[in-house]
């Protein structure tokens, strides 16, 4: 889960955005002192959600490597999850006692829950990536890649087509770990 979802979950559904985020995957930066990670930023489980008094942020509560870390919302990341991420998390959960392994039916029941916040978070950022595209087409005077832009953008604000994209439901593909 992106941070800016986070964000526009605790401002647009504030009665029942901490369920949504807890169960949730988040993309966190490593800890510095951890030399065993290659990468500079790891996926971790959501734990809880709490707000410290001392700040008027919320942190959420992660499990990573033995370690319970609190991180402020702000601090999470806004890009998506890579393919080395994911095998990272995946030894993680095989390697570590502390890290429980998520069945496919939460996994599943999670993938439910947000799919539709997901999407349409997703759609309104890409329209956004896009207009910034046909701009920076228009003014390099780029007429083909204008042309698929355009076309994109005129594709992804027809409502049939975000209706296509929300009803495409994702599938937890089940991985036999021998």
């Amino acid at each position: 889960m992106k941070k800016s979802l986070v964000e526009e979950l605790m401002k647009e559904q504030p009665h029942c955005w901490k369920s949504k985020v807890v169960g949730s995957f988040v993309r966190i930066k490593t800890d510095p002192r951890d030399y065993s990670r290659t990468n500079y930023h790891q996926l971790a489980e959501v734990q809880g959600i709490y707000k410290k008094s001392s700040i008027s942020e919320f942190l959420v509560q992660v499990l990573t490597n033995d370690v319970t870390r609190d991180i402020p919302v702000s601090q999470l990341s806004d890009c998506n999850f890579t393919e080395e991420e994911c095998e990272d998390l995946r030894q993680d959960v095989a390697n570590c006692r502390l890290l429980r392994k998520p069945t496919v039916f939460e996994l599943e029941h999670k993938a439910r829950e947000l799919h539709e916040d997901v999407t349409k978070h997703w759609i309104r950022k890409e329209l956004v990536r896009l207009q910034n595209c046909v701009d920076w087409a228009n003014e390099k005077g780029r007429r083909a890649e204008l042309d698929e832009y355009l076309e994109q953008r005129e594709l992804l604000k027809q409502a049939c087509e975000q209706e296509r994209l929300l009803k495409q439901v994702p599938h937890v593909i089940v991985e036999v770990m021998s």
